[in-house]
């Protein structure tokens, strides 16, 4: 009679084909497979640098052992094991809030995970009624190099619609048919307001390749062609692609480029000389149609130039830039209840959602008072209208793994520096 818990012999030969079989997939099947296939955009059989996410581009050399200029099936699987055995696909740790409150506790706090090796890096900045008054990096973060965004830059996108109205270049209420009137079925109705806030109905859709051309009046056209939108008005679905046919018909109605829509809106006038327009994954590319989405790059300190300038009412260093009319339209909330659909991590279905920004909270007439706009790769700017702070937690890695920690940092920040905030 063979041991109680032992396993039969049929049942142990099974178990051992099965691991060699494994092993033998693991360690010698160069496909790729899963996520790595989808990212492989060209259909090359390997990953390039510009078909992977931040995390692993800043890893490449490391990842593509052979140096071939390409990461393979079997070189993705040991970078995935890799960082599973490192700690690395896990949430960050978040140790309860100190105690102490101050600007020492806090950049303390922004250096342990980097120090335990969680993190790569980490960087924060608040500001208080448009001045810094804190600023710490630690690890490989620069606060002066631009970094992709991904979702955070939406808010920016949000905004430079906003600047047209203001300037009374674009009507956000009027229909897509009056701004573009080869508007394709579906979507002549539908207004920039609509588009800037996912109501409109468009497929949630992440655009992981876009057309060629960098004419977003090409490329726009192309999208709406081939994402007519369902339900408009009656459910908020978060995408790329509405954001994107918004774009075209900013560009038809300026007769001017998104890019130099952009620099003419928030670029020259806060000095934001890190910014470049481009794609999330494959980087800032002239030759390529920005994604208004998700494709902005922008370093710490030019974000926080731009929370400053929100803070203060549209004005950055004594100049006015928007008008607290132009803000109060960005700012206000527009999903009331409908359904949400494809919520992105960090982000609670409770919340609403503005031009290009999530409303945390809101008064009862509707006005955002704490915003926020994380990205998928670990970028959460925030401002809070009632504390008088905003700032922005940075790291590159997956938003799942730093969302918790994110937040807690900023109520640390908060802790630290709202009690001076002014009334």
């Amino acid at each position: 009679m063979g041991r109680t818990g032992s396993i039969p012999g049929g049942a142990a030969w099974t178990l051992v084909i099965a691991i060699l079989a494994l092993t033998g997939w693991f360690l010698g099947d160069v496909r790729l497979a899963g996520v790595a296939a989808r990212l492989d955009a060209d259909g090359s059989g390997v990953l390039e640098r510009d078909e992977v996410g931040p995390p692993a581009a800043r890893a490449f050399a490391r990842v593509d052992r052979d140096g071939s200029g390409g990461i393979d099936g079997v070189e993705f699987r040991r970078w995935i094991l890799g960082q599973w055995l490192s700690g690395r696909t896990g949430p960050v740790g978040v140790e309860p809030l100190p105690k102490e409150a101050d600007p020492g506790t806090l950049a303390r706090w922004l250096e342990r995970p980097v120090a335990a090796g969680e993190l790569d890096g980490a960087a924060l900045i608040v500001l208080r009624n448009g001045a810094v008054v804190f600023r710490h990096a630690a690890g490989d973060l620069n606060p002066e190099r631009p970094v992709p965004l991904d979702a955070a830059s939406k808010w920016l996108t949000g905004t430079v619609f906003a600047c047209l109205a203001d300037r009374g270049e674009l009507d956000l209420e009027a229909p897509l048919a009056s701004l573009v009137p080869e508007a394709p079925p579906g979507w002549g109705e539908l207004t920039p307001v609509q588009m800037l806030s996912h109501t409109a109905g468009a497929p949630a859709d992440r655009l992981l390749s876009l057309p060629a051309d960098p004419d977003l009046r090409s490329s726009g056209r192309a999208l709406a062609r081939a994402h007519l939108p369902e339900d408009p008005g009656r459910v908020f679905r978060y995408g790329d692609v509405s954001m994107q046919v918004a774009g075209w018909a900013a560009e038809a109605m300026t007769g001017r480029s998104w890019r130099r829509l952009f620099v003419e809106c928030l670029s020259w006038p806060l000095s934001l000389d890190s910014a470049a327009w481009g794609h999330p994954l494959s980087g800032p590319d002239l030759q390529a149609p920005p994604l208004l989405g998700s494709g902005l790059h922008l370093s710490l300190d030019d974000y926080g130039a731009f929370l400053s300038m929100l803070q203060q009412g549209g004005r950055y260093e004594g100049v006015r830039n928007l008008s607290p009319g132009a803000i109060r339209v960005q700012e206000t909330e527009r999903i009331g209840n409908l359904p949400r659909e494809n919520l992105p991590v960090g982000v609670e279905p409770d919340w609403g959602y503005g031009l290009g920004v999530w409303c945390e909270t809101r008064s009862p007439a509707g006005r955002c008072l704490r915003m926020s706009s994380p990205g998928a790769f670990g970028a959460f700017p925030w401002l809070d209208r009632e504390t008088g702070l905003a700032g922005m937690v940075l790291t590159v890695d997956a938003a799942a793994r730093v969302t918790a920690w994110n937040r807690a940092t900023r109520r640390l920040a908060t802790r630290v520096f709202a009690g001076e905030a002014s009334p």
